[in-house]
């Protein structure tokens, strides 16, 4: 299990994909999107509550305890965003042991709920096979769902990683 949490956190660094997630970005550059605040490529954009900006500043801050009792909180309350968080979290072990089996249970629930980037992420992790064994098909049905809902950003980072398919 060991080499499985490094390689799944490893792999999402490497793969650059974790610099995407909102904690990664400090509070003010939530709505410096191309897309208009309130949108997405394809979807309705749903701005994150207070308790997420929180949440995220715990996480930038280190606090990472602080940070995991509250995206879990919003996660279970549906917030796609604190899903793909929390799912992170599981896969770097801040503020729990990691668990890779929690972190792509919570990375697929996000993409589920329709979070592109989370959608990127698991496409990316099944095309290179970070931690789970390589799956051309699951990738591609992930990268295709980020093409179809993502920012152009994460389209064209999709794009580019179903070509090397």
């Amino acid at each position: 299990m060991r080499h499985l949490k490094y390689s799944v956190a490893a792999g999402l660094v490497l793969a650059g994909l974790t610099a995407q997630s909102a904690a990664a970005r400090d509070a003010d550059s939530v709505n410096q999107s191309p897309v208009p605040v309130g949108m997405s490529a394809n979807r309705v954009y749903q701005a994150p509550n207070p308790e997420f900006s929180e949440a995220r500043a715990f996480l930038i801050q280190g606090q990472y305890d602080q940070a995991f009792v509250r995206f879990e909180r919003l996660a279970v309350a549906g917030d796609p965003n604190a899903m793909r968080e929390l799912g992170l979290m599981h896969a770097r072990g801040q503020g729990r042991p990691a668990n890779q089996a929690l972190a792509m249970d919570w990375l697929e629930r996000a993409a589920n709920a329709g979070d592109p980037r989370s959608m990127l992420l698991l496409g990316t992790i099944h095309a290179r096979g970070i931690g789970v064994p390589v799956d051309k098909d699951r990738a591609a049905y992930w990268l295709n769902q980020a093409r179809e809902n993502g920012t152009p950003q994460i389209k064209g980072i999709a794009g580019d990683t179903l070509r090397q398919l």
